[in-house]
């Protein structure tokens, strides 16, 4: 079960966002480096996959892509769309079934990295975790507010925060770990340094092989 929203928890008295020194505890700090951690050495990896597969066709730049596109979902769509160009059907679709299996645990790292942290008074084992859109707008909406001296306060869209407790966070950790090991075994199971046992063992992960065979009929 993922982190629930705040607005489920039930118990809304002393949110407390963006604190400095928050998160204070060690079980917080440490999986949010690992889970950030693991998926800036995929990041890496997949640019080594890509430089690996680019090599079928001379003409694509690898260092442009990684310019042009900064985030790990645009570069993710280029990897995609350079394994169909020149990597065989098999291998392009193992690459795409792959990347859609890791997209939860992505999401996961954006949010640790652009969310703001908070704790909640009334639960002392959890941790709050809001979009930073959401905080924006809070700020915006409070200094409008300050500004024409109304007696109002700004809303805090609650449905935004959500509430982390230890078990999440090692679920979060164990999700970056699998998709590290995963998808740092697919720069060698496809292109030039093919390994059959890395492909066995990464289609039996998860919903991989259900669209990996998916893709492979749609491709005809």
């Amino acid at each position: 079960m993922p982190p629930q929203p705040l607005t489920r928890a039930q118990k809304r008295m002393g949110i407390s966002l963006g604190q400095p020194g928050q998160p204070s505890h060690q079980i917080v700090s440490d999986a949010v480096f690992h889970v950030v951690n693991l998926w800036s050495q995929i990041d890496m990896n997949l640019a080594s996959m890509l430089c690996a597969i680019s090599r079928e066709d001379l003409a694509i730049d690898v260092g442009t892509i990684y310019d042009d596109k900064k985030s790990l979902s645009l570069r993710q769509t280029a990897i995609e769309e350079v394994a169909a160009q020149v990597l065989p059907e098999h291998d392009a679709c193992l690459i795409k079934a792959t990347l859609q299996e890791f997209k939860p645990s992505q999401k996961v790292r954006n949010r640790f990295c652009h969310g703001i942290w908070g704790v909640l008074s009334a639960i002392p084992d959890a941790w709050l975790l809001m979009k930073m859109e959401s905080a924006v707008k809070y700020d915006v909406e409070f200094a409008r507010l300050a500004a024409t001296g109304s007696a109002a306060q700004a809303f805090l869209d609650t449905i935004d925060i959500s509430v982390w407790r230890e078990r999440d966070l090692r679920e979060a950790v164990e999700g970056a770990r699998l998709a590290h090991e995963r998808l740092t075994s697919l720069k060698w199971a496809v292109g030039p340094m093919q390994k059959s046992y890395l492909r066995d063992r990464i289609l039996e992960t998860g919903f991989i092989r259900a669209r990996y065979d998916k893709l492979m009929a749609a491709a005809g």
